[in-house]
């Protein structure tokens, strides 16, 4: 068990954690120790691929690094090892392949929307939205519920329906944000009429604008609710982190619903280090 801690790669995957992970760091300390150090590899790995393409001022090069660390990635699953200078994120990443049985098709599924955002794709329909989400979100919630203890067919498409209320959450927190940097994730078929990223981003007309964002919560609380089964199929021992991660979420969306414009004009839908510190103490205590 003393390996799962001391090493140095699950050391560095830890760290980078604990650094960036945000409203998933605290619930990601409530697993028993394999799984939580497991989680920390899989969360070191997202953001070292987020951070290609966010971090990167140069497309070309954003390209070339992804397509790298997609080769590398696909790597791992075939048992190779890796230069010096890679050794932590990958060393780790071969260790819980083998330990929780992880298969690479979700892995796969998170580079492609990786390379969606890379080459702005523009998002048309509800449909194009929902793939995106499932890349994104939903192919990390089925590696999550698989390190967690579940792989059935039935825990794979809860965690599917619970990674589309989550990305859809992130989606409609940051719809100001994204505006600002050229992206929208809300589908082009909604804006049409009085609507435009422009008049979006202006907050005009209020009501139409209004009526767009509350729409899109009530379909990410529809997911939340009908993924409401997984839940009880996680082991005790696991279950509270996805109860104070979604209990944030939902607080989060419930902030969105109840003042739909602090999704374009701000404040940004947060919740306090004490909301959050309470909402896992709470979900340690009712999720066993």
């Amino acid at each position: 068990m003393s390996q799962w801690v001391n090493e140095p790669a699950f050391a560095y995957c830890a760290e980078i954690t604990r650094k960036r992970a945000g409203n998933f760091y605290r619930g990601i300390r409530l697993l028993p120790t394999q799984q939580r150090t497991a989680m920390f590899v899989v969360y070191a790995w997202m953001r070292q691929a987020d951070d290609l393409v966010d971090a990167s001022p140069d497309a070309a090069k954003a390209q070339e690094d992804l397509h790298t660390f997609a080769m590398q990635t696909a790597a791992v699953f075939q048992g190779q090892t890796f230069p010096e200078d890679d050794r932590h994120l990958w060393t780790a990443m071969r260790h819980i392949c083998d330990a929780f049985a992880l298969m690479p098709q979700p892995f796969d599924a998170m580079l492609e929307g990786q390379q969606w955002d890379l080459d702005n794709t523009t998002i048309d329909t509800a449909d194009d939205l929902y793939r995106y989400c499932e890349q994104v979100a939903s192919s990390v919630g089925m590696v999550c519920v698989r390190i967690w203890g579940c792989t059935s067919d039935e825990a794979m498409e809860l965690a599917r329906l619970r990674g589309l209320a989550f990305q859809l959450t992130n989606i409609l927190r940051d719809v100001g944000e994204d505006l600002q940097r050229g992206r929208c994730y809300l589908p082009a078929e909604d804006l049409h009429g009085p609507l435009s990223r422009d008049t979006l981003a202006a907050w005009h007309p209020p009501e139409t604008c209004s009526a767009l964002i509350l729409r899109w919560c009530d379909k990410a609380q529809a997911y939340y609710k009908a993924s409401e089964g997984l839940d009880r199929m996680i082991p005790a021992r696991c279950r509270p982190t996805l109860i104070a991660m979604t209990s944030v979420y939902q607080r989060i969306l419930r902030q969105i619903t109840q003042r739909p414009a602090r999704s374009v004009l701000g404040p940004r839908a947060r919740l306090s280090t004490l909301r959050k510190i309470s909402l896992v103490a709470r979900a340690a205590l009712v999720g066993r």
